[in-house]
């Protein structure tokens, strides 16, 4: 069984808080096994996942995906991946954007 770590951050004070919600609905969240930033938030109403999964074949969400235009950093579809975005889609200046044979990129 693996160990379950906690550890707050000695510079800051915030409160870091995981709350489950009012369901009767048993949910699992699969954090992945690598080190890197799960979700990221702007501080306004812009979160984004780099990382999520689902254990779903769906996920609800808005009626409108929308994506940035700009990939800004380096970013590598794997040989076992699919990826999609909406175009038009600029790779900025010193950046790389891989995908590895037998992955897939479709610019829609």
């Amino acid at each position: 069984m693996s160990i379950v770590k906690v550890q707050g951050n000695d510079s800051n004070t915030g409160i870091f808080t995981v709350e489950s919600p009012d369901s009767a609905t048993d949910r699992t969240l699969t954090l992945p096994d690598e080190t890197g930033t799960l979700v990221i938030s702007d501080g306004s109403t812009n979160i984004t996942a780099p990382k999520f999964s689902s254990t779903t074949n769906t996920i609800e969400t808005a009626i409108f995906r929308i994506n940035d235009q700009t990939v800004s950093s380096n970013t590598t579809i794997a040989s076992d991946e699919n990826a999609s975005c909406t175009g038009p889609l600029t790779v900025a200046s010193g950046v790389y954007l891989t995908v590895a044979s037998g992955g897939n990129l479709k610019i829609v």
